[in-house]
């Protein structure tokens, strides 16, 4: 069977290597080079314990009192849109409790064999940076680390089973060393994993080339179009790719192809930004999360990266220096001495997140034997394995496994009690609302 996965980022690549573990002739297309984009500069945080959807009780007041902070973690672009003030109404509806743990269970599911994934990575032969040493979440005050460990308790009733561990400012700073004296204290996930992105994503394609696939990178799929007897035409300016099946796995562009096959699938940028640098001082042991300003610490072998903001609707790679700097200021405060000495490289990437903060992972109904897998926001690196695995039967097989029944295309239009053709003949009305919505929003900014 060909399978073309449009995308080679983490995600897509990992549907291509668990494909072509089970026997299917596999085409990776990519519009850059495979793992450049948002899968280069991100935290590469492999964390099944906080693996929860953004959308939660309380989150539209606190990212209103983030969104009026010069060095708030949430930033906000607002466009005279229809589709990002839906994504923003959808967004809101989805911050229930009961939504929030409906979620946090579909993810934690679907996690359950990610340590495991990313090991038999490893024992497979794709080779890439991997660290071991868990994840520690770092508070300076005892009401924050309270919070952030009632969150991994609310994980544990709904299925997390990692170990996880409450330490005190003096048995941290043996555990961690890098911390100053102003962090109180920390949980301490040990099971979790951090990566190198790009080591990752140039690893799986290695692997997937030595063992015959076909990558073709800098090529970008401008059209999908049925063939005869259930298969696929992938369109792109050099030549036309005939699949039996097909994933759309490209991030933020996978809504702009189905677009022209009619399926509005809602997806908004999540921007981030980090910077890679070596340094010197004690370097941190551990990926860590610092929770106030909500930034990611992560160390590699030659390098530290620090990484933060989630910059709703920002469409651009162009990287905000201001943003970037508070982002190093507000990392500064948690690091006892180390400090940056050489700049690699700074990094802005798209993460596409949908309204409930699930990513999309199945089949594209009304399209026979076409499947997407994106969305996956800020955890596309910890779920990429586990979406890889569990896409396997449904492509090969036509059967979908529960696990990913919360991740299905349409549950966007099955929450309006719509089928999805209405949704599309409705879609004229809708822009209208939603536009004069995006007015009266603007107006009162």
């Amino acid at each position: 069977m060909r399978v073309v996965v449009v995308g080679g980022g983490v995600v897509g690549l990992c549907c291509a290597y668990e494909l072509l573990r089970a026997g299917a002739e596999i085409t990776v297309v990519e519009r850059d080079r495979c793992g450049r984009a948002t899968s280069f500069g991100n935290a590469g945080w492999v964390v099944p314990s906080i693996s929860a959807p953004m959308p939660a009780p309380g989150i539209t007041a606190q990212a209103l009192k983030m969104l009026f902070k010069s060095d708030g973690s949430l930033r906000l672009r607002p466009r005279l849109d229809p589709d990002f003030v839906r994504w923003c109404w959808r967004f809101w509806r989805n911050s229930t409790q009961e939504r929030y743990e409906a979620g946090l269970k579909a993810l934690l599911r679907l996690n359950e064999q990610t340590i495991h994934l990313y090991k038999d990575l490893r024992a497979s032969g794709v080779e890439f940076e991997m660290h071991e040493s868990g994840l520690l979440i770092a508070a300076l005050s005892e009401e924050t680390l309270e919070e952030y460990a009632e969150q991994l308790e609310t994980a544990r009733t709904v299925g997390y089973a990692g170990e996880v561990q409450l330490l005190g400012k003096e048995a941290l700073l043996k555990v961690e060393p890098a911390l100053s004296d102003a962090v109180a204290g920390a949980v301490y996930a040990k099971d979790d994993l951090h990566v190198r992105p790009d080591t990752l994503a140039s690893g799986l394609a290695r692997y997937l080339v030595a063992r015959d696939a076909q990558i073709v990178e800098d090529t970008e799929v401008h059209d999908l179009s049925p063939a005869g007897k259930g298969g696929w035409l992938v369109s792109t300016a050099r030549e036309k790719l005939v699949a039996d099946r097909v994933i759309v796995a490209g991030g933020m562009w996978s809504s702009e192809l189905l677009a022209k096959l009619r399926v509005r699938i809602p997806l908004e940028a999540g921007k981030g930004y980090s910077v890679t640098a070596s340094g010197r001082g004690t370097k941190p042991r551990h990926a860590l999360k610092l929770a106030e300003p909500n930034v990611a610490c992560s160390p590699f072998d030659e390098a530290v990266r620090i990484s933060g903001i989630f910059e709703l609707g920002g469409r651009d790679l162009s990287v905000n220096r201001r943003l970037l700097e508070g982002v190093l200021r507000s990392a500064s405060v948690f690091l006892r001495d180390w400090a940056m000495e050489e700049t690699r490289f700074e990094w802005a990437g798209m993460r596409p997140t949908t309204p409930d903060d699930l990513p999309l992972i199945g089949a594209v109904p009304g399209h026979d034997h076409l499947y997407v897998a994106t969305g996956h926001g800020m955890l596309g690196v910890t779920l990429g394995p586990a979406t890889g695995a569990a896409i396997v039967p449904l492509v090969l097989e036509g059967r979908a496994p529960s696990v990913l029944e919360p991740f299905r295309v349409d549950r966007f239009y099955a929450d309006r009690g719509k089928p999805r053709n209405e949704e599309v003949r409705s879609s004229e009305y809708e822009d209208l609302h939603y536009t004069s919505i995006a007015q009266e929003v603007l107006m009162e900014m």
